[in-house]
């Protein structure tokens, strides 16, 4: 079996890789225990060695590599022009001084990226997001600088890749960027051993640590392909905002095991560990069952809730204490976010808030689209930058025009979101 329940939270994320893979397992090229054991470690040794390369090396020449590396592993595919005197890209840098002028703190730099297709003709459009991202961040700060990049180095992330390329991915990745593994435990010890920098608990720590020394951090504002953006960035998190509400953890999980049966069965197949003490992670994990289910996903990944997801919705909402009228305007309010390829992450712009901009480092976020199904056209978006309010859930946005006005996180994550990714 593909992903294993482990009893921990990687088994939330274990069931939308399950979902994804199945029927498509033959594809994927093969991967032996043997491999995993003693050749994969090999290529995240030189990954890691060509990591430690680019490091050691100027800045410019570092990025000049990156950049030819992401060009050729595109596999020849045409490369899409990169416009240095972008709109989008001047804004953005006089905009961060105007932060670096109010705040007298380096300005940390995060561009917020839109994820392409999946399909085998569109990969390479990730690849050169990266080179744009790259680039972009470099233009905007006016001089050579090392833009991280948060991305997911976990075999369900990368299974498309064979086993050499995997490992070296796997082991650059973590090091020269933010790589991290969101299912450590299903690795060979001999990868657990040498990714452990990279593991999953780790990577909010390292996204806090870059920004707060006012560097420069690339991301999917989505958190990855739709599938795991609409599932477990947008469904989770509204499931775990919920059981956040002031309901205690006994007392909703008895109500919610009264007013659904199914949620009872569920509870009788988790593996015991530490999920199974959560309510909240319990909650969460039975709402992504409801929609990694076989005849479930593939409505799901496409932005249509599930009509038996639609219950478990209901049911977690009214466990959660709301009542029957403010549980309805609350799965209407999942639904429309469910349908976006880019979920609004409150959460993500609250972490940002609480662990980066109220401890005095301002944050300027520039959009970056790759375009939409009826055309690629790569376009930096209209820049803001994030101040401290000195007050919790909400921030000082300054504009591009240098307006600065005073938002709450809920407000600000969702106008920011519907703007910059329609």
């Amino acid at each position: 079996m593909l992903y294993p329940p482990r009893g921990d939270v990687s088994d939330l994320l274990a069931f939308l890789a399950r979902a994804d893979t199945r029927g498509r397992e033959a594809l994927l090229p093969r991967k032996t225990p043997f491999g995993r054991l003693c050749v994969e470690p090999w290529f995240h040794l030189l990954g890691a060695a060509a990591a430690a390369f680019l490091e050691a090396i100027p800045a410019a020449a570092d990025m000049a590599l990156q950049d030819r590396l992401y060009h050729f592993l595109g596999g020849g595919k045409p490369t899409i022009p990169f416009a240095p005197d972008g709109a989008g890209l001047r804004e953005a840098a006089a905009l961060a001084a105007r932060a670096e002028e109010r705040t007298g703190r380096r300005c940390a730099l995060l561009c917020l990226e839109s994820h392409p297709p999946i399909d085998s003709d569109a990969l390479y459009l990730n690849l050169e997001l990266m080179r744009h991202a790259l680039k972009g961040l470099n233009q905007v700060r006016g001089r050579p600088c090392r833009p991280r990049m948060v991305v997911a180095v976990d075999p369900f992330g990368i299974d498309m890749l064979r086993l050499h390329r995997e490992g070296g991915y796997a082991g650059f990745m973590s090091r020269a960027h933010l790589g991290f593994d969101r299912l450590p435990r299903g690795r060979a010890w001999t990868a657990r051993l040498l990714l452990r920098h990279a593991v999953w608990p780790s990577i909010a720590f390292r996204i806090a640590r870059s920004l707060g020394a006012g560097e420069e951090v690339i991301m999917v504002l989505g958190g990855g392909m739709p599938a795991t953006a609409r599932l477990y960035y947008c469904a989770r998190e509204w499931a775990g905002r919920l059981c956040r509400g002031g309901v205690p953890g006994p007392e909703f999980r008895r109500r919610l095991a009264e007013s659904a049966p199914e949620f009872a069965a569920y509870l009788n197949g988790v593996k015991a560990g530490p999920l199974g003490r959560s309510a909240w992670r319990l909650a969460e994990s039975w709402l992504l069952s409801t929609l990694c289910a076989t005849d479930a996903f593939p409505w799901a990944k496409e932005g249509v809730l599930p009509p038996r997801s639609g219950d478990a919705v209901r049911a977690v909402a009214l466990a959660a204490g709301l009542s029957e009228a403010e549980a309805e305007v609350a799965a209407a309010d999942l639904r429309s976010e469910f349908a976006r390829e880019t979920p609004y992450r409150e959460r993500l712009f609250g972490f940002l808030a609480g662990r980066v901009v109220r401890q005095g480092t301002p944050v300027l976020l520039l959009p970056l689209r790759w375009g939409d199904r009826s055309g690629v056209q790569f376009s930096f978006g209209a820049p803001v930058a994030l101040l401290s309010a000195g007050r919790d859930r909400r921030v000082r946005v300054l504009d591009r025009t240098g307006a600065e006005s005073e938002r709450g996180l809920r407000d600000f994550a969702r106008a920011f979101a519907a703007e910059s990714f329609p």
